[in-house]
């Protein structure tokens, strides 16, 4: 395997070298074809190359310098990343906008912030345009992902602020001594929580039998 992937990396180390060999005006493409069928290679020009994203298929020039070092990015299951064949199929398009679009609903905050617009939204998931947003609008991502970690800590403030409150509340009420009408009046049999007020209640009495 080891030696495989030398081998590898040795044809397309040869293949750079010859194709730059060839005069190519930079709106002109040539293919260089080493009898590897996992190998083809556009140039435009002498000094970049087309290369393209095994899963979603989008082309991206590359320098020509960077090109192996390209080559040798891996997924996180150990599958390469860019391929510098051209696939047969085009390439696959969502419907995701960037974060920075203009139609986003949170675009007049941005533009407050000084915020460009991005005309991107064709990103194929959610995974894609967090990608977008790290690798071509680094800035703006750190910007937007601080204004998220505020609200959270805000909300996060409000909610125990409110549940604070509302136990506060319940430890009120229940901690307030409930008064029971235990002095009754044995004359009309209406009940008072003090003695005094019962003291008072049996003087109206007296003034009716005077």
């Amino acid at each position: 395997m080891v030696t495989k992937t030398l081998e590898n990396e040795e044809l397309i180390e040869e293949a750079m070298r010859d194709v730059v060999l060839e005069k190519v005006d930079r709106d002109e493409t040539v293919k260089a074809d080493i009898g590897d069928p996992g190998f083809a290679l556009t140039v435009l020009g002498p000094h970049d190359v087309f290369i393209y994203d095994i899963v979603t298929r989008e082309r991206s020039k590359c320098r020509r310098n960077m090109l192996a070092q390209k080559l040798k990015a891996r997924r996180p299951d150990g599958t390469p990343v860019f391929t510098t064949r051209k696939p047969l199929l085009p390439p696959k398009r969502g419907t995701v906008k960037c974060l920075l679009h203009p139609s986003d609903s949170n675009r007049a905050t941005y533009d407050e912030m000084g915020l460009p617009t991005c005309s991107m939204d064709i990103l194929a998931s959610n995974y894609q345009r967090k990608e977008h947003m790290r690798k071509k609008h680094k800035q703006e991502w750190a910007a937007i992902e601080q204004i998220r970690i505020d609200t959270e800590k805000k909300e996060d403030r409000d909610f125990q602020k409110g549940l604070l409150r509302m136990v506060s509340g319940e430890k009120t009420v229940k901690e307030m001594p409930v008064e029971t009408k235990t002095h009754v009046c044995e004359v009309c049999g209406k009940s008072f929580t003090k003695a005094v007020a019962l003291i008072g209640h049996k003087r109206s009495h007296k003034k009716e039998v005077n």
